[in-house]
């Protein structure tokens, strides 16, 4: 197991309720490949530096966690398939 930590921008206009659902499914794929949640801190609504997807603001929300790295891949692509998160960014630590 690896320690990662991940940023994900989430679209602004989504409501409370749905983003608190699309970070339980986030937490949840983490946990469903074998991983470990240390720490989850949404960083809130803020503008962004440039247009993304069509969009200028983004919720942020930072997860640390550990998995296995040849799971890592297959965790990526289902985050990048879903159309509510804008960029996503995993680095190991």
């Amino acid at each position: 197991m690896r320690d990662y930590e991940a940023i994900f921008i989430l679209k602004a206009a989504l409501s409370e309720d749905a983003s608190k659902t699309l970070v339980a499914a986030i937490s949840a794929e983490i946990t469903k490949n074998g991983g470990t949640i240390d720490a989850l801190e949404h960083l809130g609504k803020k503008s962004l530096a440039y247009i993304v997807k069509k969009h200028k603001e983004g919720s942020f929300v930072k997860v640390d966690f550990k998995l296995d790295p040849a799971t890592i891949t297959d965790v990526k692509k289902i985050y990048r398939l879903n159309e509510d998160i804008l960029k996503l960014s995993v680095i190991k630590k």
